[in-house]
This record gives C-alpha cells, sequence and structure tokens, in this order.
C-alpha cells in the first residue's frame, strides 16, 4: 500500500462511475472495518451505515439526490445516518457493553457516565449545544475515515 500522503494526493471526486467495475469483496470488507473503527467523541459511535444494494431503492434514492448517477452507477452505496438521539437508556446500554469488553465495572464508570450525561445527553446544561448538531457531526469523522480507507485502497 502506498504511504497516506501519495494515497490522499491520489485521492479526488469521483463525477461519473463505470458501472460494470464493482469493488472486490476484500476491499469492501476493508471498507466496513475502517467504519467500525472510526473513532467518535466519548467513543459513543453514534451512527449506522447502510449498504444499499437494491436497484430500486437506489433509483428512488437518486431521485432524493438531486439526480446524480453517482447514487446508481456506483459499485456500492453507503448511507451514513446518525442516531437521533441518545439518552441514558443507550448510555447505560453503551457502558455496559465497554465494562464486558473491558476491565473497568459499570460502577467504576459513574463519573464518565456524568461527564456523558452532562456533555452529550442533556448538554444545553453544559455547552448550550444541542445533541442534534453533535450527533450529525460525529458522522463527519467517519466519513473521513471512509475517504481516507478508500484513498488508500484506491
Amino acid at each position: 500500500m502506498k504511504n497516506i500522503i501519495d494515497s490522499l494526493k491520489w485521492r479526488y471526486a469521483v463525477k461519473k462511475f463505470d458501472s460494470t467495475k464493482k469493488i472486490s469483496e476484500e476491499k469492501l470488507s476493508q471498507i466496513k472495518e475502517s467504519l467500525v473503527l472510526s473513532s467518535s467523541s466519548f467513543g459513543l459511535q453514534g451512527w449506522k451505515f447502510i449498504i444499499v444494494n437494491n436497484k430500486e431503492i437506489r433509483e428512488k434514492l437518486r431521485e432524493h439526490s438531486w439526480g446524480q448517477s453517482q447514487i446508481t452507477d456506483a459499485s456500492h452505496l453507503i448511507v451514513m445516518c446518525n442516531l437521533e438521539k441518545i439518552d441514558e437508556k443507550f448510555l447505560d446500554k453503551w457502558l455496559a457493553t465497554m465494562a464486558e469488553k473491558g476491565t473497568r465495572s459499570v460502577e467504576s464508570l459513574a463519573g464518565y457516565k456524568k461527564m456523558i450525561m452532562g456533555s452529550v445527553v442533556n448538554p444545553e446544561s453544559t455547552y448550550g449545544s444541542d445533541q442534534k448538531n453533535y450527533l450529525q457531526n460525529q458522522v463527519y469523522i467517519a466519513l473521513g475515515n471512509l475517504m481516507t480507507t478508500c484513498a488508500a485502497l484506491e
């Protein structure tokens, strides 16, 4: 693989795709893994990624994407969605998963939970910003990682 700077210099905005060419399963697997491994603020990963293969759905999406042919002609279409809301229930489940996979107990993460509650779940009390903007902006982190991965994979 090329070094990262050469890969980023190679990257470009595709205006027209060759619909007969497909991304290999190996590269697609790496692209998917890069999305799963994308970082986010607090590690919450408040997003979902959908790979749309259905041609009829892609045609409908094209209608709502200013008629851009890339929606239907690209080898794969990845739709990046942010969660609508992160609430205490989501946070508790996330912390339980973190504790299960790590070496810390849920109880030992209480301070971390309090910080996230004030910063993300009830942000108006801390920063005066709203959660909707927070969640929308988090997807851009994953998008940047996706674009860098695709550049590296050419």
